[in-house]
C-alpha cells in the first residue's frame, strides 16, 4: 500500500490512458459515458466522473463514485481516508488532490472547466 504523497506515482493511474477514456479514442469529444474497461480502477472513474463534472457536461451530484473512490482507496492507499462519510481535514485535502487531477487532464485536453462546478467544490471543500 502506498502514502497519499505517493497517489500521482501510483502505477495504477495511467494519465494518457485516462486522457484517451475521457475524449474518447479519437481525442475530439469528451465522453459522457463510464469507462467500462476491466483495467479501469475506482481512482481512474472517479477522476474521469470529475471531469465530466468540471466540464459541465453532466452537472448531476457524483455521488456514487465517491463509492468506487473508497474502495480504491481501502485496496491502495495506506492511510485511514474515507471519502464516503463525515469528512475530516485529511480526507477534504485527500480529495482535493484527486479532484486537481481531474482538472489538469481538462487543461491539457484544452476542455474548459465550469464555472459553477468549479465554485461547487470550492465551497464543499
Amino acid at each position: 500500500m502506498k502514502s497519499i504523497n505517493e497517489l500521482n506515482q501510483n502505477e495504477k493511474f495511467d494519465k494518457q490512458y485516462l486522457k484517451n477514456r475521457i475524449t474518447g479514442w479519437d481525442n475530439e469529444e469528451l465522453k459522457s459515458n463510464e469507462p467500462k474497461a476491466q483495467n479501469d480502477t475506482g481512482l481512474e472513474k472517479y477522476i474521469w466522473r470529475m471531469a465530466v463534472f468540471y466540464s459541465g457536461r453532466n452537472l448531476s451530484i457524483p455521488v456514487t463514485y465517491s463509492w468506487k473512490l473508497q474502495n480504491w482507496i481501502d485496496e491502495n492507499i495506506s492511510e485511514d481516508i474515507s471519502v464516503t462519510s463525515i469528512l475530516e481535514e485529511k480526507d477534504k485535502k485527500f480529495l482535493r488532490e484527486v479532484d486537481k487531477m481531474a482538472i489538469e487532464l481538462l487543461d491539457e485536453l484544452n476542455i474548459s472547466s465550469n464555472k459553477a462546478s468549479l465554485e461547487y467544490n470550492n465551497k464543499l471543500f
